[in-house]
């Protein structure tokens, strides 16, 4: 009986002394965590009206997405289906190997390429400026029918940049042999096929200069 009561004895403290470890760890856990909270926000941030660290984080995502909203509102976009064309003609020199171009194709395509580049930056000095006239005239809360023009300007300038590209690419084409165009033609086809097979730019567009 004695042996009875000294066993139970025995388990009675053990137990009494693993809850109080427990308590005791669990309570220094919470007490680094606040400490840890307040190193990062301290009281005088976690007041009424301030945000909270969710809402600080929501807010970055937004300026972040507003910031890449602007970027692209503020530079020339153009559509990727128009892209290869683009590249072909500021590339097309340093694809002199690929094509096997002779001396002559050289040159007249390095002129017509110059000649494009000319033009494109005509144009895109124009798109510059109809966008800082479209950006005021959007803060000054301008007449539906203005903004509808200026919009419409901009897409139209927009197209002749593609369509100076195009046409000079068709123009390059024009100073090539058969088997030449047939590479040509080849590559652009690949461009765009890899483009509808990936919605983002395919690695080969990231070759510099392709607009």
């Amino acid at each position: 009986m004695k042996k009875n009561v000294l066993t139970l004895l025995v388990m009675l403290i053990i137990m009494t002394f693993g809850t109080s470890a427990i308590a005791s760890t669990s309570t220094i856990k919470r007490a680094q965590k606040d400490t840890l909270s307040t190193m990062m926000y301290p009281p005088h941030m976690l007041g009424p009206g301030v945000m909270q660290p969710d809402m600080m984080r929501a807010r970055q995502m937004m300026n972040h997405g507003r910031g890449m909203m602007m970027s692209r509102y503020n530079g020339p976009s153009y559509p990727k289906v128009m892209k290869p064309y683009m590249f072909i003609v500021n590339q097309i020199p340093e694809l002199r190997m690929e094509l096997s171009l002779s001396d002559k194709q050289y040159e007249e395509l390095v002129d017509l390429r110059t000649e494009y580049l000319q033009k494109k930056d005509g144009l895109e000095g124009e798109l510059s400026k109809m966008n800082q006239l479209l950006h005021n005239e959007l803060l000054n809360n301008t007449a539906n029918k203005a903004v509808k023009e200026q919009l419409s300007s901009i897409t139209e300038t927009k197209a002749s940049v593609m369509m100076a590209a195009y046409s000079t690419v068709q123009k390059m084409r024009n100073v090539m042999k058969p088997e030449q165009q047939k590479k040509l033609d080849h590559m652009i086809s690949k461009m765009l096929n890899e483009r509808k097979a990936n919605r983002n730019d395919p690695k080969f567009y990231q070759r510099p200069n392709y607009e």
